[in-house]
């Protein structure tokens, strides 16, 4: 299996195989974040997520969990990100989830049928970060996206999302 750059995932992915499906972040302008600073976003060519999928078979006889790296792996397009999930769905059987990073553009920018599908085909779970809803502290941080941006974002729809800041309850967003 070939990893390539820093590989990031959230603690509570620590016993998950890593899938690399993709390489940095969308953005990659976040001024506290230098976690992808190195390289520029791209997407894997399946046939090398296969190959990654099947070495990984041959050596792990049991994966209940597995976590799709890099950062903003919802950024692909659906149908490749389909393809991704039955493959490891085919692949690993007794894989009970699926986990990636999605940035809150990414599940504005999906339908609810989109993600509908995904969750069907085995993604069970997306990270995305919501570090502040106020909006100079979203400029000065560079995300990307205006506080009303934000809180459409942080509606994933029927997929599962661990958006962390998010305040539950009245969907709204408070200042830092």
């Amino acid at each position: 299996m070939g990893y390539e750059g820093k590989i990031y995932r959230p603690w509570t992915e620590a016993n998950s195989l890593l899938i690399q499906t993709t390489l940095g972040c969308t953005n990659n302008k976040c001024t506290f974040c230098d976690m992808f600073m190195e390289q520029r976003f791209r997407i894997k060519g399946v046939d090398e997520i296969f190959r990654d999928i099947d070495q990984a078979r041959q050596m792990y006889p049991h994966v209940e969990s597995i976590f799709l790296i890099d950062g903003n792996v919802l950024a692909v397009k659906t149908g490749f990100l389909l393809q991704v999930l039955e493959k490891v769905a085919t692949t690993f059987p007794e894989c009970e989830r699926i986990a990636l990073y999605g940035g809150l553009n990414d599940f504005k920018r999906e339908t609810a049928d989109k993600l509908a599908q995904l969750k069907q085909a085995g993604l069970t779970m997306a990270y995305a970060g919501l570090e502040s809803g106020d909006r100079v502290t979203l400029e000065r941080f560079k995300k990307g996206m205006t506080p009303e941006q934000a809180v459409k974002g942080m509606d994933p729809g029927p997929l599962p999302a661990q958006i962390p800041g998010k305040v539950f309850g009245d969907n709204s967003v408070k200042e830092h």
